[in-house]
């Protein structure tokens, strides 16, 4: 199936999409301030290091902002057809990010340091390069569409 040939808005399929994702960032929110710690610790073994630490915060917001970053890509750039099969498959690979990372900082409540000042420049700087080029390129296919339609004028 050639997906980007196909044009279409595929709002029904975008809201089951984002509706998975904010049900993620829930179940985020509650293993890393709520009892969901404590769950995983006696489900799974894995330390719940309990006090709701700075990085905790940080991995909560990078959830944040790469829904948002997601989001916005997903409803005002992307223009091909979404087929019902992956607006299922998406969300579960989002699941990995949304509730991995959770689950790895769980244990963890040692003060930050260089390395993770390194991971929150890299996150940032990835975020803005990553959401930076996917604006100019929905400008490039702007631009492109618009010169094709231009042509066929003349």
């Amino acid at each position: 199936m050639d997906l980007y040939s196909q044009k279409s808005k595929s709002i029904p399929q975008k809201i089951v999409i984002h509706l998975f994702e904010i049900l993620l960032l829930y179940i985020s929110y509650w293993l890393l301030f709520k009892d969901g710690g404590n769950y995983i610790q006696e489900r799974i073994g894995i330390y719940n290091a309990e006090e709701a630490t700075i990085r905790r915060n940080i991995v909560f917001i990078f959830s944040i902002i790469t829904f948002f970053r997601f989001g916005y890509m997903m409803f005002f750039m992307l223009k091909r057809k979404i087929p019902w099969e992956e607006s299922i498959s998406v969300p579960m690979v989002f699941s990995l990010y949304y509730l991995g990372f959770s689950i790895l900082v769980l244990p963890t409540n040692i003060p930050l340091d260089y390395i993770d000042f390194l991971g929150i420049f890299i996150f940032i700087s990835g975020s803005t390069i990553n959401t930076y080029s996917e604006v100019l390129r929905n400008n490039w296919k702007k631009d492109e569409s618009d010169m094709k339609s231009s042509s066929n004028i003349i």
